[in-house]
């Protein structure tokens, strides 16, 4: 099994590019603590495909494909 299949998913790479472009409008803002906690919230869409591809079930890989939504 393919512990990095993540890398071949499309919404992978547009959750990349979605990460980058909240990192260019969160910059714009002052409130540290709200822009932590979106750019946090950005990166763990990226987190949960990532490790949930590392998953060997379908089911518990859908599962975390619930919590990147």
């Amino acid at each position: 099994m393919n512990t990095f299949r993540f890398l071949n998913f499309p919404v992978y790479g547009k959750s990349k590019d979605f990460y980058k472009r909240i990192l260019r409008v969160v910059a714009k803002i002052d409130d540290y603590g709200l822009k932590d906690q979106i750019r946090r919230a950005a990166l763990s869409i990226i987190l949960n495909l990532a490790e949930g591809s590392a998953k060997i079930s379908d089911k518990e890989f859908s599962r975390f494909l619930q919590l990147s939504l």
